[in-house]
């Protein structure tokens, strides 16, 4: 017995309802070239697993499969939990901004310290 993958599972469910990748594309708000990864299984493109699982359930739900049945199917080793640069997500806090902050409220502090 062979198993669809996850990308042909959504291509194949894609086609039956006569939509297109860029109609799918603006529906999500994504790019048409992430619908693409999604049905050719590039999780590479994805800068974090959590972006490539999120919009894998999203394309999931607008087709009418159950996203935890493709979750399941996802290949977890070909994905870095962690983004590139070892962080999770795609940003963090700038360092200056929490040195300006903390500088802001330090003088605010004092000024009302002194009335």
């Amino acid at each position: 017995m062979t198993t669809i993958s996850v990308g042909q599972t959504l291509k194949a469910a894609r086609e039956a309802q006569r939509l297109s990748q860029e109609q799918v594309a603006e529906t999500l708000r994504l790019m048409p070239d992430a619908i693409a990864a999604l049905e050719e299984e590039r999780w590479e493109r994805f800068p974090a697993v959590v972006y490539a699982r999120g919009h894998l359930a999203s394309y999931a739900r607008l087709l009418g499969i159950e996203p935890a049945s493709l979750l399941l199917r996802m290949p977890s080793e070909t994905l870095d939990p962690m983004g590139e640069d070892g962080e999770l997500g795609s940003g963090g806090v700038n360092p200056w901004l929490v040195v300006g902050a903390i500088v802001v409220v330090a003088v605010v502090g004092f000024l009302l310290m002194g009335r």
